[in-house]
């Protein structure tokens, strides 16, 4: 058994940790399967008669998971624009832009699979 460690960007929420799991269990020969969105990372053995390390990348790249380095796969313009905050009667609101998020998918998040309805 070979081992494999990858970095994927797009693997920064708990929401990824389904979709990236059934891609690897169903591809033969990977075992021992762990994932951390916080680090943006896998790691697992494969079989190198029955799988490559390659083909495993290739497959999760189709899917959205391309390996990378997060800091420079997403870049961004900079901190957000400048706040503000208000409070009416007994409640806080505030208000401001978000970050610029160039370059990183939002729309469709590859951790966001359609789940069939049964039909009855």
């Amino acid at each position: 058994m070979a081992r494999l460690s990858l970095v994927l960007p797009a693997l920064y929420g708990d929401h990824h940790v389904p979709s990236v799991r059934r891609i690897l269990d169903g591809l033969p020969g990977v075992s021992d399967v762990v994932l951390s969105p916080a680090e943006h990372a896998v790691r697992l053995q494969f079989d190198p008669a029955q799988q490559s390390a390659a083909a495993i990348e290739a497959t999760l790249a189709s899917a959205g998971y391309a390996t990378g380095d997060p800091e420079r796969a997403f870049p961004t313009l900079g901190p957000a624009a400048p706040r503000s905050t208000a409070a009416l009667g007994s409640t806080l609101t505030f208000t401001h832009e978000p970050p610029a998020w160039e370059g990183r998918p939002l729309w469709p998040c590859p951790g966001f699979d359609r789940t069939p309805i049964p039909e009855n």
